[in-house]
């Protein structure tokens, strides 16, 4: 039967790691193989893989560019189709993958998405075998374990009212933990008195139209608040806070910034203050944290897997047959 023959793509990882920027970040390589299941003899034109990155804008129509495409032929194109008798052949292949490619983002705003394709087109009006998976891409920068080290101090003086500090143990977050920080805050002012202090955390997505104006949007993530109800004397006044992970920590983005796409994420802290006379100011102070994957530092800092390696080794300059007796 037709629908016996099958072909399959197999990757070594559906996941790459850059690691370093854009401009620093030397590429990675994609390797897989390639399976073509012959249960009935069958004529085959030719055998491709091909490897593609398009990004898309969601404005008033959606907008695609292509703008990665590698191709790997197995078995070029001719006029005269190769008879394939029954068998699994197995095609290895290594697709080098430069290191600025946009990493893989599915938002509201813009999508960028890399695929793997594998296709035997077949002579006739036999149906084209075909597999496809997807690739996740992302980057890491070579610093990443020192940013996470690195904390967070922000301060400063109000209009001679107040003088505030703000305090996280670290820069960058994986967006399932908790942030916990510390505000710190002095009245300038005798009689001041602070009621309310709100901290919020907003993810901001932009990308250019085709226009070339900025399209933004920005989503609160998490939020807390702390009603204190307490003047203000002497010294400054340190108020621990956390920003609760919750179910939208699963779609956060990590920071990116590329040619498609620029995400990064805002914290917010309001400061409501009262003054004599039932005068009450609301001061906002903004600073930048990062988020960072997980999974990405996971697969980064992860050593390659060498089981197989030898049972199996690739042959990239001929391809591996397995006559149907000896796989059932």
């Amino acid at each position: 039967m037709w629908s016996s023959n099958a072909i399959s793509l197999q990757l070594q990882s559906d996941n790459i790691v850059l690691l370093g920027t854009c401009e620093s970040a030397s590429g990675q390589v994609l390797r897989g193989a390639v399976t073509l299941n012959i249960h009935s003899r069958t004529k085959i034109s030719s055998i491709s893989m091909t490897f593609q990155g398009v990004a898309s804008t969601m404005n008033s129509k959606q907008e695609n560019d292509v703008f990665f495409q590698k191709e790997f032929e197995f078995l070029r194109a001719v006029e005269e189709t190769k008879e394939f008798l029954p068998g699994q052949y197995k095609y290895h292949f290594e697709i080098p993958l430069p290191g600025d490619l946009p990493e893989s983002i599915h938002s509201s705003l813009s999508h960028i998405r890399y695929t793997a394709t594998t296709i035997a087109k077949r002579g006739g009006l036999a149906k084209n075998l075909k597999d496809k998976k997807e690739v996740n891409v992302q980057r890491l920068s070579r610093n990443a374990s020192a940013s996470e080290q690195q904390s967070l101090v922000r301060f400063g003086e109000l209009e001679s009212e107040l003088m505030f500090c703000i305090f996280a143990s670290s820069t960058s977050y994986h967006p399932g933990t908790d942030i916990p920080i510390k505000v710190g805050i002095k009245s300038l002012k005798p009689n001041s008195r602070i009621s309310k202090v709100y901290a919020s955390l907003h993810e901001v997505i932009k990308c250019p139209t085709q226009d070339g104006k900025m399209k933004c949007k920005a989503t609160k993530i998490r939020e807390t608040v702390s009603n204190w109800n307490t003047e203000i004397h002497g010294g400054m006044w340190i108020q621990p806070m956390v920003l609760l992970a919750n179910k939208r920590s699963k779609r956060i983005h990590a920071n990116r910034h590329n040619h498609y796409v620029s995400v990064h994420h805002e914290l917010t802290v309001t400061i409501t203050l009262h003054q004599p006379e039932n005068i009450r100011k609301r001061v906002m102070i903004r600073t930048s944290l990062r988020f960072v994957a997980a999974e990405t530092v996971e697969i980064a800092n992860s050593l390659p897997c060498y089981e197989q390696s030898l049972e199996d080794p690739p042959c990239y300059d001929s391809v591996t047959v397995y006559p149907q007796q000896f796989l059932q």
